[in-house]
């Protein structure tokens, strides 16, 4: 292209001693171009590679079937971007390979497009979270605290089986948190009772927390934060142990995570549903534990301040939205609790037995039951009512 530019752009000047030599032309500054609109920017970034001058001298020259039939073969391409990128088969091999568009978002053949990998990434941190959890799972099948459970197990365990069994509304006011017994009803009228889909189902619903992990880390930091916080929670072995026995920290670190990606998700402009989400499982953590409900006026506070730049009146209709959510689950909880213990309670009525263990005067910070030699659930309540 250079030696063409030689050609058609230099001139031939006389000097003064007869001698001919030749003289070129300075190159004409190019004005700087406008940047294209959105809607234009696709369009041009696939058209771009092509002027008539790249294959023939000038565009007198070019060969009229050769353009119009790149020319075509192009716009489709294009057309297929404007569509989501999607191609005609066959569209891509029908063109020069060695010619790439100038401006395109399309990786050069050989490379990876970053979202693929980084879906490789999220899409193998689940596989390993839940492979890892299942073969925990197989490894300890024969402990004996597998085979014989006991104290808050035993108790969830019995209070599961006996809601399967038909007494879905209970005859007393919630004295532990209510939702994982209930959890594990269901999944005894689907699986059957047994601890062995308590242990699976726990070890597989864990892929849905490290995805949703992924999605709030990502969404409040960036997409490299998210994949961390992904594998950080796939590898963690405290999570391991606990996803692989029947205790409530599994389905309380499972909401806790949906939780992050609705809380994150609550940040953009129209976000009433995320917003409603993030009321509704709030208020299903606190039926998990009691003492997120400390959580409620800080997530409030958070969907208050979340946005900024917003009036008076749009902050008022989301803090409006998240305490719906929360109402819509804690408040028929309270309405049950009232109508067969005659006690209103959102919740348990725990608080202050709780609030003893831990700040009487001789309280170490270890859990101690009210009366020595009564640690399991049915003894704590007794002796809280006595």
């Amino acid at each position: 292209m250079y030696i063409i530019n030689i050609l058609f752009t230099s001139e031939v000047l006389p000097v003064s001693n007869s001698v001919t030599r030749w003289r070129f032309a300075p190159a004409q500054a190019t004005p700087p171009r406008q940047r294209p609109s959105n809607g234009r920017r696709r369009w041009c970034s696939a058209l771009a590679w092509y002027r008539p001058g790249r294959d023939a001298v000038g565009a007198a020259a070019a060969d009229p079937a050769l353009v119009a039939g790149r020319t075509q073969r192009w716009m489709q391409v294009a057309a297929g971007r404007m569509r989501g990128g999607r191609r005609e088969p066959g569209s891509h091999n029908a063109m020069n390979s060695n010619v790439q568009p100038t401006g395109s978002s399309v990786p050069p053949s050989g490379t990876r497009d970053p979202r693929s990998r980084r879906r490789w990434a999220l899409g193998l941190a689940i596989a390993v979270a839940i492979a890892l959890r299942l073969w925990h799972v197989y490894v300890t099948r024969d402990m004996p605290t597998v085979r014989h459970l006991i104290g808050d197990a035993a108790g969830y365990y019995e209070w599961a089986s006996r809601i399967a069994g038909g007494d879905w509304i209970g005859h007393e006011s919630f004295y532990q948190a209510p939702l994982y017994p209930y959890v594990l009803a269901v999944a005894f009228k689907g699986f059957g009772v047994s601890v062995w889909s308590v242990r699976i189902l726990q070890s597989v619903w864990i892929g849905l927390a490290v995805w949703c992990l992924y999605l709030g880390a990502a969404r409040l930091f960036n997409r490299r934060c998210g994949l961390v916080a992904a594998w950080m929670l796939a590898l963690y072995a405290p999570s391991v142990f606990l996803d692989g026995i029947v205790q409530k920290a599994s389905l309380g670190c499972l909401l806790l995570c949906i939780l992050l990606a609705l809380l994150a998700r609550a940040m953009k402009p129209s976000a009433r549903v995320a917003i409603l989400a993030m009321g509704v499982m709030t208020g299903l953590l606190v039926l998990t534990r009691e003492n997120a409900l400390a959580w409620l006026p800080i997530l409030g506070a958070w969907v208050w301040f979340a946005r900024t730049g917003v009036s008076a009146k749009s902050r008022c209709l989301r803090l409006v939205t998240y305490a719906l959510g929360v109402a819509l689950v804690l408040m028929p909880v309270g309405v049950r609790n009232a109508y067969v213990g005659g006690q209103w309670s959102v919740s348990t009525f725990q608080a202050g037995p709780n609030f003893y263990l831990g700040n009487h005067r001789g309280a170490t910070g270890r859990y101690r039951p009210l009366v020595r030699g009564h640690e399991t659930p049915t003894f704590e309540r007794h002796d809280a009512t006595m």
